[in-house]
């Protein structure tokens, strides 16, 4: 993909998101007793997903805002009203997430929000993209609030999640390892596949 195009952050993504799974799937191997070492790092690798695409989509919207970089379609984006460095996409984006210092997103329903009140060249493209219906941003998240927020809301958000997914196993590990249906992937590994095929799509 050419420099200056969208398509380097999807790269970037990608990579990032690869080694996870590879470190993901390697600790499965070297864990036939499922030891709470290896547990305890496939936990942090939903904790570390959750971030990767909060930066993708940061970085997403950040660039498509300034402007000057090209959509992998080839067409190359102007530069938002009002917006004339990194810092002014930040505070749009802080007034659009009701003041919060710290903007969540991973969030879909904020980066949504942050989107509309940027509103970039490729606005559809992006909420159209991050708004699938089989996106897994919602299960990752709720996973990853109940690994590092154990208390009765995140336990029921998470339970109901793995439910949703066919695992009646209370260890997050369960769902997380499981196999999803008619793929070799386990369930993190199948997040990956499509938080990457929805990040394509979000650049095109």
């Amino acid at each position: 993909m050419s420099s200056g195009s969208l398509g380097e952050i999807y790269a970037h993504f990608v990579s990032r998101t690869n080694r996870l799974a590879d470190a993901f799937v390697a600790g499965l191997r070297n864990d036939s007793e499922r030891s709470a070492i290896h547990k305890a790092n496939r936990f942090y690798c939903v904790i570390r997903l959750q971030h990767l695409w909060g930066e993708f989509c940061r970085e997403l919207i950040m660039r498509s805002s300034i402007g000057g970089v090209r959509v992998i379609g080839g067409t190359k984006l102007t530069r938002v009203q009002g917006v004339r460095n990194w810092k002014d996409v930040e505070r749009i984006a802080r007034c659009a997430s009701g003041g919060r210092r710290e903007i969540a997103w991973h969030d879909t329903e904020r980066v949504v929000g942050i989107t509309r009140r940027l509103s970039p060249e490729n606005k559809s493209q992006i909420t159209d993209s991050i708004t699938v219906s089989d996106s897994p941003a919602t299960e990752i998240r709720a996973t990853r609030n109940y690994l590092v927020h154990p208390n009765a809301d995140t336990w029921r958000k998470y339970n109901g999640t793995a439910r949703r997914l066919g695992v009646f196993n209370s260890d997050p590990d369960s769902l997380l390892t499981a196999f999803v249906f008619q793929t070799d992937a386990t369930r993190f590994e199948y997040w990956i596949i499509r938080l990457q095929e929805i990040a394509l799509d979000a650049i095109r």
